[in-house]
């Protein structure tokens, strides 16, 4: 076996890796829902569950893809940056809620609390997508705090 081949097995092995450590990450909003909901498991675990994370798992290979085409990020920094949108995305529920809690207590109606939440959570993305390809630092953050995020809900 030649150099060249070992290294292109190392460049393709890195790229499974890459993917499958995305994969993980973006699968802490599933546990996080799986774990305010442990009373319905039963309903939960079902035929459809694998469906839907079969399809939620290609689009987010598909996401990865596109954007490794269309952006400059470092390989690391756009799973991270990933990672951290479908997280954020996710928090649109608790988003909203806060802003409708803030809405009540000054007296401002509230129908407009999904429609903000939805630009704040545009505006943060926009933000990370920002700080991620201004700096490792934001990144090496980002990663740390998905992954302690991904233990601490399996735990």
């Amino acid at each position: 076996m030649t150099i060249s081949k070992i290294k292109n097995f190392n460049r393709y092995f890195q790229e499974i890796i890459l993917v499958f450590v995305l994969l993980s990450l973006s699968l802490i909003p599933w546990i996080e829902f799986i774990n305010a909901n442990l009373n319905e498991l039963d309903f939960i675990f079902n035929d459809n569950l694998i469906i839907l994370l079969i399809i939620y798992f290609f689009f987010i290979f598909l996401i990865y893809l596109i954007l490794n085409f269309l952006t400059f990020f470092q390989k690391y920094s756009l799973i991270t940056f990933i990672a951290i949108s479908v997280w954020i995305f996710f928090q649109h529920s608790f988003l909203k809620s806060s802003i409708n809690f803030f809405f009540q207590k000054t007296n401002l109606q509230n129908d407009y609390s999904s429609e903000v939440a939805l630009i704040l959570v545009i505006s943060i993305i926009c933000l990370f997508f920002f700080l991620i390809k201004k700096k490792i630092f934001y990144t090496n953050f980002f990663f740390l705090f998905l992954i302690f995020n991904l233990f601490y809900s399996s735990i």
